[in-house]
């Protein structure tokens, strides 16, 4: 997000959280850091991002979540900044049986299937408030709708521990089992069992080995 001084920085294997590093010649695209690509439009409202796609065109994404509802995931303002970054996407609640999942579609309105083949992986900045500390991260292939969430993922997923302060989770794709990564959107699932919980999830970016696209 705006001023974030967090982009490939620190990085780690399948399910870890800022250990080690992603290596010289690697890159990323930045999906969500609040600075827009050259000849985007301006975004209707803060849900909605845009991206340049793999192809070179600009994508138009949007923040959602849910649960019993489906609702856009506005920018919220991080207090006290992290490193400079002074806003972020927020969910938090309690009592969801099924939990909640906050979603980035990458492709809206027509969710349609974008390949990230391109791409080596993704990371992200994350903070968890919860009794497990447990932050399911999917790649919806977009075989259920916005929010759902049955138990049994829509797609590769990976189970990763966050903790209550700011840690940078990079995720290869490898770690999702999925050579040919697809993906409708990028699921954060959080909440199983009614448990509380308070995530936030801030500047996440597709990485390369090498130049990105």
């Amino acid at each position: 997000s705006a001023g974030s001084a967090g982009s490939a920085g620190s990085a780690g294997s399948a399910g870890s959280a800022g250990a080690g590093a992603l290596g010289g010649g690697s890159s990323v695209n930045a999906i969500d850091d609040e600075s827009p690509p050259s000849g985007a439009p301006v975004a209707p409202t803060s849900a909605a991002i845009f991206w340049r796609s793999p192809s070179g065109g600009v994508k138009s994404c949007n923040w959602g979540g849910g649960s019993d509802r489906v609702h856009d995931v506005e920018l919220s303002p991080i207090e006290p900044s992290r490193d400079g970054s002074t806003q972020g996407r927020h969910v938090n609640g309690s009592d969801f049986p099924l939990g909640v999942v906050l979603w980035l579609e990458l492709d809206h309105p027509q969710r349609h299937v974008v390949d990230l083949s391109a791409y080596a992986g993704l990371t992200f900045w994350a903070r968890l408030s919860s009794s497990d500390g447990k932050l399911d991260v999917l790649l919806n292939d977009g075989s259920t709708g916005p929010a759902a969430w049955t138990g049994s993922p829509a797609g590769p997923s990976v189970s990763v521990d966050v903790g209550r302060g700011w840690q940078e989770v990079t995720l290869p794709f490898e770690a999702f089992g999925d050579p040919e990564p697809k993906a409708v959107s990028i699921d954060f699932h959080v909440g199983s069992g009614g448990e509380s919980f308070d995530l936030w999830i801030d500047d996440l970016a597709f990485f390369c080995r090498g130049p990105c696209p």
